[in-house]
Formats: C-alpha cells, sequence, structure tokens
C-alpha cells in the first residue's frame, strides 16, 4: 500500500513504482475461495454441528466442544518440515481444543423437575491455541474474557460496548489475535456480541441472552476431517457428527434437511457425556431431562391440563410463541422466557441461512491492477472513486461495507463505481468488503 500512496512531492501515486509492486505482489481474485463452516452451542443447549447435525443433550461439566485430532497433530508437523508456506494449510500453531462447561438449570415449574429432570445451559468456552488461552463466560449478562489467565478484559467490556483489542502472543506479528465487543438487537432487545478470531482463521462469536451464553465457531477449510468433539468431525455427512468416545459408535442425531423425531435421548446423553474432559471432577448428581421426551409429553398433553400446571404453558401461548420450533417449545417449558426461547432458534435459524447463503456461488470482483485513483489526492476532496467490475449472476443489490476506524457505513454501486470517503491521517484506515 505504501507503494502506491500518494507521494508528499507531488499528492499523487508513482503509478511506475507502484505497477512493479503489483507485478510482484499480484492481487487476489479469490479464485478457489471456500467459505468457513460453521457449528453452534446454544439454548439448553442444543448443538448445530459443523455437517448441519442438530441435537440436544443436558450434560455437566467441563467438555470437549471441539478439538484437532490426532491426524491433525501429525499432517500440521509434516507441513511445518517444508519450506514454503501456503495458509491453507494446517500446521502446528493451528491446532486448537475448545472446552465448554454446561451447568445444570432448574425448571421453572417445580412439577417439570419432579417429572421430567433438570435443564442445562452452556456458561463458559475456554479456547486453547498455540501457546494462549482465551477464556469467554456469562457473568450476570456481561462477558468475562481472560488470555492467558492473566489479561482481564471483563472490565473493559462491561464499559464499552463497543470494544476493540487487538494483538499478539509474542514479538512477531504472525500470532496476532483480535477480540471485539458490539451490539446485537435480537428481537426488541440489544445484547453484546463477542468475536475473538485467531491468527489460524478460527473464529468464536458469542451472545449473551440472559443467562444463556449462545456461541457460533467458524472454521476455515484447512480444518476439515481435522476436528472431533461435541461440534461433529467436518467430513460433511451428518449422519457421524455425534460419537460415543467410550464405545466408538455413531450415534443417530437429526438435520434440518431430516427433521424427523427419534426416540433415543440416552443414546445422545451417553455420547455427550463421553466427551466430558479427562481432569474435570464436576459431579453428575442432578437428573438430566430427555429432550425429545420431554417435547413429546408437551405435544400429548391434554391442553387443559397444562393450564392447570400454569397458565404460562398454555398450548396457545407456547404455539403463539415458538410455531411448533422443537428447540423453542423445548427452552420454553423449561424456563418460560420467550426472549431466549426465541432468541436461542433464531441463533440456529442464522446458522442454517449462513449455510445456505455461502453454499451458492459467489460473485467475484475482478480488479485492474493498479487501481488509479483519478481525483487529486489533497486535503480538500478526500471522495475517490474506484470502478470495480462485479460478475454474478441474478445480482439484485450490491454494496460495499466500508470499515473507517471504528465505525462502519455501506455504501452502493452507482454502475460499476463505488465512492470511498478516505480518511485525512495515517492513524484511521479504511477496508471495503
Amino acid at each position: 500500500d505504501q507503494c502506491c500512496a500518494p507521494t508528499r512531492q507531488t499528492g499523487a501515486p508513482s503509478w511506475d513504482r507502484c505497477r512493479l509492486y503489483y507485478e510482484i505482489h499480484p492481487a487476489s481474485s479469490c479464485t478457489g475461495y471456500r467459505s468457513p463452516s460453521i457449528v453452534s452451542g446454544v439454548g439448553d443447549p442444543h448443538v448445530d454441528t459443523i455437517d448441519s447435525g442438530r441435537y440436544t443433550c443436558h450434560v455437566q461439566g467441563w467438555h470437549v466442544f471441539a478439538q484437532t485430532t490426532n491426524a491433525a497433530r501429525a499432517r500440521a508437523e509434516s507441513n511445518a518440515e517444508s519450506d514454503v508456506f501456503d495458509m491453507n494449510l494446517i500446521y502446528p500453531d493451528d491446532l486448537f481444543r475448545i472446552h465448554v462447561q454446561s451447568v445444570m438449570v432448574a425448571p421453572a415449574l417445580s412439577y417439570i423437575e419432579r417429572t421430567h429432570g433438570y435443564g442445562s445451559v452452556f456458561r463458559s468456552y475456554v479456547i486453547i491455541s498455540g501457546n494462549s488461552s482465551f477464556t469467554i463466560s456469562n457473568e450476570k449478562g456481561k462477558f468475562g474474557c481472560v488470555v492467558n489467565n492473566q489479561l482481564v478484559l471483563t472490565a473493559d467490556l462491561a464499559n464499552d460496548l463497543n470494544y476493540d483489542y487487538t494483538a499478539s502472543t509474542n514479538d512477531t506479528d504472525q500470532y496476532t489475535y483480535r477480540i471485539k465487543q458490539s451490539p446485537k438487537v435480537v428481537g426488541n432487545e440489544t445484547v453484546p456480541q463477542l468475536t475473538v478470531s485467531l491468527w489460524s482463521g478460527l473464529t468464536v462469536q458469542c451472545d449473551i441472552l440472559s443467562e444463556n451464553l449462545d456461541c457460533v465457531l467458524i472454521l476455515p477449510e484447512k480444518f476439515r476431517t481435522f476436528i472431533e468433539g461435541l461440534a461433529g468431525n467436518f467430513n460433511g455427512d451428518p449422519s457421524d457428527d455425534l460419537m460415543n468416545r467410550q464405545t466408538n459408535q455413531t450415534v443417530a442425531i437429526t438435520s434440518p434437511s431430516n427433521p424427523g423425531s427419534l426416540t433415543n435421548d440416552m443414546d445422545i446423553l451417553n455420547a455427550c457425556r463421553s466427551w466430558k474432559v479427562s481432569n474435570d471432577t464436576t459431579s453428575d448428581d442432578k437428573r438430566p431431562l430427555m429432550p425429545q421426551d420431554f417435547v413429546a409429553w408437551y405435544n400429548n398433553s391434554v391442553p387443559e391440563f397444562l393450564t392447570t400446571l400454569s397458565s404460562s404453558i398454555s398450548k396457545n401461548l407456547v404455539d403463539q410463541t415458538c410455531s411448533g420450533k422443537f428447540e423453542c417449545i423445548h427452552d420454553y417449558l423449561i424456563r418460560v422466557n420467550s426472549f431466549t426461547s426465541k432468541g436461542s432458534t433464531s441463533t440456529l435459524e442464522s446458522t442454517e441461512s449462513f449455510r445456505l447463503e455461502m453454499a451458492e456461488t459467489i460473485p467475484f470482483v475482478d480488479i485492474i491492477s493498479p487501481v488509479i485513483i483519478t481525483l487529486p489526492a489533497d486535503e480538500s476532496n478526500r471522495n475517490y472513486t474506484l470502478t470495480i467490475n462485479i460478475n454474478g449472476t441474478n445480482l439484485v443489490d450490491v454494496s460495499v461495507t466500508v470499515y473507517t476506524n471504528r465505525s462502519t457505513y455501506n455504501t452502493p454501486f452507482v454502475d460499476s463505481t463505488v465512492t470511498l470517503l478516505m480518511p485525512n491521517n495515517t492513524i484511521e484506515f479504511v477496508h471495503a468488503l
């Protein structure tokens, strides 16, 4: 970028130097780009696996949400022996473990606790990669965040809803990470959203919905077939995403494309329990609720009986709140909270929508190199027009998201041009996506 920046002497770039830069560093055409994959753990709690499977289980203590496999380690060490670095390959410092803490929650209605048992929620996540660790937790409706058991960002996050922190784990920029908090609108409420992005491309994004910590894990393609845990194995097949680690047997789960009801609550529960972290001593002393059996009980109950238990779980009210969605009904019956029930269901739907959108053919951007700014580079006119040709099918609306320092705005295309407001100092930056 320095090679193509306006010079102090002329106020315009040196195009010979700029052309030479692009000859050595050609602009990317995004050829061969593969979108990242996503897995979520939300609600009470529902896991939407990385291959688009879905299940619910109530466990207690720390469990392996996702981690790289022994095969990943072998491949990473082999790649590290090569003299050529390729960011699309996995290396030893990309290996990771993510543990999730699940805590039992008593149902709002004592009758449900006596007859069905306890629900649970995910309360904390720990990400371990390289020599670094990142802990994310729900601290009474606000984010707790600790890096390497030393850097505590909890107070900063509580005082700044737009907090943004970027650092590296050593003296080089090779292991850079970013922690960013921003507001998110869920229904009629604004909740905090925290995003932790690592050097490997691994990203964890969490929302706080009351006592819920709803998180999604986003992984780049280089981790394909190289992970295991509650999140699945990333082989493209949802049917084998949940495995009982003790018996080495896969357990049947549902998926958005195959949402049929199952009756294997105990098999799912035992598979989830098999991923408990080996050194965790949390006792499993509360009877867990069986999700599919629980929702079937509601569906088969006489409406008058449910109303006698509580008017808040009447069939009319529950159906109005959840529109027949399994996860929403399940969560609402446990805690009688329409906000968290709808919010968690919305996250699951957003995850599936993300998969469908990213699976479509992605339009590519053809940028002529170098980009020539035709307007004078001076302090009086900082609006520069950039011509970009976009090739794609059925494009209805195209806009660019522009990040200027800590603010963002969308700017539309007019024919094939977009106008960017350039900064007038060396501190701010512009990043157009």
